[in-house]
């Protein structure tokens, strides 16, 4: 009988901010949990709790219950605060990560460079139509998320980078792809920043 192989964990921590208590929580933990060695979940929903810290503890996931803040950033500051891994990825409620290659896209954190990876976001109903956003980021660069009319990262990416002096602090991992199963709520964060850094880009080097 063959035994199944151990997940390949890695020095990454899964970001989550919630503000439903329905939906799709169970899919989006199950589809970091073999990457993920460890999770926190920010429950900004409101009410006792009990059922989302229930399914977060099935995961071994860190649960932290929190007022609804008008200003996500200092939601997902709350959550990376407590990262003790290297990497830190974030996801929405309504999201799942899918990778071609486990090991591949761990090999990609290896880098001791790397400050912040992009990641294609592909709506399920529209797998031809996507954009990139900043959703790996070095939980250990002191790279905060910052208020805006969506949270960024944009500036304090920069900032570090030029302390550090990297010509190229935001990568792209191609094998990974964040599918999002559907429009959160309008009260749900989304992330926009990197569409316009990537366009950036490609305008300077087409």
């Amino acid at each position: 009988m063959t035994e199944a192989a151990e997940p390949p964990l890695g020095d990454l921590t899964l970001c989550l901010v919630i503000h439903d208590r329905h939906g799709n929580l169970a899919n989006v933990l199950q589809s970091v949990n073999r990457l993920a060695s460890d999770m926190v979940v920010v429950d900004a929903g409101g009410g006792s709790g009990q059922s989302v810290k229930h399914l977060t503890s099935e995961y071994d996931a860190k649960y932290l219950l929190s007022p609804a803040d008008p200003d996500e950033s200092a939601l997902l500051n709350k959550a990376l605060r407590e990262v003790d891994t290297t990497w830190a990825l974030f996801l929405n409620q309504q999201e799942v990560l899918h990778t071609n290659d486990d090991h591949a896209f761990l090999a990609n954190l290896d880098d001791p460079d790397a400050l912040a990876y992009d990641l294609p976001i592909m709506h399920l109903s529209e797998p031809n139509n996507y954009h990139f956003e900043t959703r790996l980021i070095r939980a250990d660069a002191g790279i905060r998320w910052q208020h805006g009319v969506y949270p960024t990262l944009g500036e304090s990416i920069e900032q570090v980078a030029e302390r550090k002096a990297l010509e190229s602090p935001v990568g792209l991992i191609p094998i990974a792809v964040v599918v999002s199963l559907g429009d959160p709520h309008p009260e749900e964060w989304e992330l926009r920043d990197t569409l316009v850094r990537v366009e950036r880009e490609l305008d300077r080097n087409p």
